[in-house]
């Protein structure tokens, strides 16, 4: 988290998520409300922007975390 006070998707102390921001400068916009972003290789420490994919909203990652099998359990 960094705190980035007035930012669209900061909290109410004004912090938001690195990817966040990552994604942003990547794009070079704001991200719209419903945009998600995604970690592909599924370390949310990992922020790099060549980890990040972005979706249009939650409905769609939720769609490929089940299309890859991500729904299911580790064994």
């Amino acid at each position: 988290m960094i705190l980035k006070h007035g930012h669209p998707r900061a909290s109410k102390k004004g912090y938001v998520k690195k990817s966040i921001l990552v994604m942003e400068q990547k794009i070079g916009r704001y991200l719209y409300p419903k945009e998600v972003v995604h970690h592909i290789d599924r370390n949310i420490g990992n922020d790099r922007p060549d980890n990040l994919q972005l979706f249009n909203n939650n409905s769609e990652h939720i769609k490929f975390h089940y299309s890859q099998g991500f729904h299911k359990s580790k064994v």
